[in-house]
């Protein structure tokens, strides 16, 4: 499960929190009344209305960040994959001329050197995906006296 989904079913559980809270409490009104006599009941629905909208421009927000950042992340793979595989394009169509045996030998190494770029953009990729899985904190007992000094 990634971060960005248990990030967002922790504020999908806050939120009906929060909103069984607001019921609970306009449901019990009569309750706190006779703890708090002086309470102005016109308060509660405005609060509840406004607690509510609070969260869910929250959620909002948190979800146009998120968009944001995989349209950005996309337009950066696409354009990251699409520079090596067009030199590997340009490299085949020149195959397909007539070219010298030299001149094959430099469109072959073109091919390979994107190839290998793309090779490597796949592992930096895939080490990112392992990046979340195996990263760790190692705890230790410092002195602090040794850190200000």
């Amino acid at each position: 499960m990634t971060w960005h989904r248990i990030q967002t079913m922790l504020a999908f559980l806050i939120t009906a929190l929060i909103l069984c809270a607001l019921v609970a409490l306009n449901y019990y009104q009569n309750a706190i009344l006779g703890y708090v006599p002086n309470f102005p009941l016109f308060i509660l629905p405005f609060a509840s209305v406004g607690i509510i909208l609070v969260v869910f421009f929250v959620l909002w927000q948190n979800n146009v960040e998120n968009e944001r950042s995989k349209d950005e992340f996309i337009t950066i793979v696409t354009h990251k994959f699409r520079t090596p595989l067009t030199g590997i394009k340009w490299a085949i169509e020149m195959l397909h001329n007539n070219i010298t045996y030299q001149q094959k030998d430099e469109v072959l190494s073109n091919m390979e050197n994107s190839n290998q770029r793309l090779m490597e953009i796949v592992d930096l990729m895939v080490g990112f995906a392992q990046f979340d899985k195996s990263m760790s904190y190692a705890y230790e007992a410092t002195s602090l006296r040794e850190i200000v000094d």
